[in-house]
């Protein structure tokens, strides 16, 4: 859903970020009128007809469905320093990351999905409201009270804005819009009910976070969400996650130009079978000879309405020789509609693209022409989830502090172990000295293939050990 504001970036990516949702959502067919045209002259009936022959593919949905699984090939790693346990104040948000029984992974996931898809997503850290409660520490422990992350779609952060203070660019207001929809219970009867709820971040007069809340035009309250130790913040906790960066700025949209592909694809479709219907099944002509068409019409006893009958028993008397004429179905729209599918594939692969090996000249190149590849958007996610720990546990602890933890998202998308054919002349390589044993210890422990934890185990099992302890997988 769209809403109105005067923000300038969301009104220039509001309908991109639409109609990329349409595509994955497989809601172009229900919204046939918005993406078909309707030809000059044609009537609402025939129009209905020619648009609604149209089948759409979702080359857009299954292209998102890849890079998410692609994002996720491989198992992030979430614990503690050097693979201690996590902290306390990280383990108590795992299970209810979203304050609403969505999980750390399922949250991360579904960050993911929007990010490789429009292109932006927005999570807040916020925390249970326990105003005038006066609960003490061991209160808040029994209950369960925990930091929580509500995720927002681009479409629902509608304005934002940015001050310079001492020097440094920050975060100044943000403004939240979303239309609830819950069950209200009265006696044993149930309702549904909808509203429109306004969150405003901003920073206050004093030059800390506060939040106005706002329910169908009505201010309900304005709260002042606080770190654990009773302190207030002097930043807004709210993570733009952007496909190209983590800035409050509209950024690119990695299915944009899938899905305008993709749709060209559904509108030639429906010419495409259009034309199929008028000229793929032949049409009867009937040669009367020098016999007028009454006479013709009185001889095989048809009225002014009738058609000529066909099948085993049927006959033309008289003069009459029937014939077959079929146009040949015209190749452009199917032409069109391949060039379509090729390109779609093409832009799908440049979006996969791991991207370590290219220059920082070549990767100011990609992201000035609007492309972004999953490298970037995987190293977005982390950074932004790496920010929302740690507001999340300076809200949960006492101190008011963050504890210490790792959170790394794997930058392998696919499968790109060596192949047994490979590994074998490798092998055999490196038996006749023409391939070192540091090289292959690195590809071996990079595909799992090895049990030996660093380089000098592994040349003391084979009796190289050259007394350099120094090197390890980790060079």
């Amino acid at each position: 859903m769209a809403y109105t504001t005067d923000n300038k970036q969301y009104a220039e990516n509001v309908k991109k970020w639409e109609q990329v949702r349409d595509c994955i959502e497989d809601k172009v067919e229900q919204k046939r009128e918005k993406y078909i045209p309707k030809p000059e002259g044609i009537s609402d009936t025939n129009y209905g007809v020619y648009a609604g022959r149209a089948i759409f593919a979702n080359f857009t949905g299954q292209t998102a469905q890849v890079l998410k699984s692609s994002m996720f090939y491989r198992d992030y790693t979430l614990q503690g320093v050097d693979g201690a346990e996590l902290p306390e104040s990280l383990q108590m948000m795992v299970d209810n990351f979203s304050g609403k029984g969505t999980n750390f992974d399922d949250h991360l996931k579904k960050t993911g999905f929007n990010v490789c898809s429009v292109g932006r997503f927005g999570v807040l850290c916020d925390y249970p409201d326990t105003a005038g409660q006066k609960l003490s520490q061991a209160d808040i422990n029994k209950r369960g009270l925990s930091a929580y992350f509500p995720t927002y779609r681009a479409e629902s952060i509608v304005d934002w804005d940015t001050q310079v203070i001492d020097g440094k660019e920050v975060l100044y207001y943000v403004k939240l819009c979303e239309r609830v929809s819950s069950i209200v219970k009265q006696g044993n009867n149930f309702t549904r009910d909808d509203v429109d709820l306004e969150r405003e971040l901003f920073i206050d007069d004093d030059g800390f976070y506060a939040q106005k809340v706002t329910v169908d035009g009505t201010t309900q309250e304005i709260k002042q969400p606080l770190k654990g130790n009773g302190e207030r913040f002097d930043f807004i906790p709210f993570q733009f996650i952007n496909a190209d960066d983590n800035t409050p700025d509209c950024g690119p949209i990695p299915l944009y130009k899938i899905s305008t592909l993709n749709i060209g694809h559904f509108r030639e479709d429906a010419n495409r079978r259009q034309n199929s219907f008028y000229f793929s099944v032949p049409t009867a002509t009937v040669d009367i000879g020098d016999m007028d068409a009454q006479e013709f019409r009185t001889a095989n006893n048809m009225g002014k309405n009738d058609g000529i009958t066909f099948g085993g028993t049927a006959y033309i008397l008289q003069k009459g020789k029937i014939e077959l004429i079929q146009a040949k179905e015209g190749s452009v729209s199917q032409s069109i509609q391949q060039d379509d599918e090729s390109a779609m594939v093409k832009l799908g692969a440049q979006i996969v693209m791991q991207g370590q090996n290219e220059t920082a000249e070549a990767a100011r190149i990609r992201k000035g022409t609007g492309m972004v590849t999953l490298g970037d958007m995987v190293g977005n996610i982390e950074e932004a989830y790496i920010n929302l720990i740690n507001w999340g546990m300076m809200m949960n602890n006492p101190s008011g502090e963050p504890d210490e933890f790792e959170f790394n998202m794997s930058r392998q998308f696919f499968d790109d172990r060596l192949s047994p054919q490979m590994l074998q002349q490798l092998i055999n390589m490196n038996i006749q000295g023409k391939y070192p044993d540091d090289d292959l210890y690195k590809q071996l422990k990079k595909d799992n293939l090895t049990t030996f934890d660093t380089m000098l185990e592994y040349k003391e099992a084979l009796g190289t050990d050259t007394g350099d302890n120094s090197l390890n997988i980790d060079e």
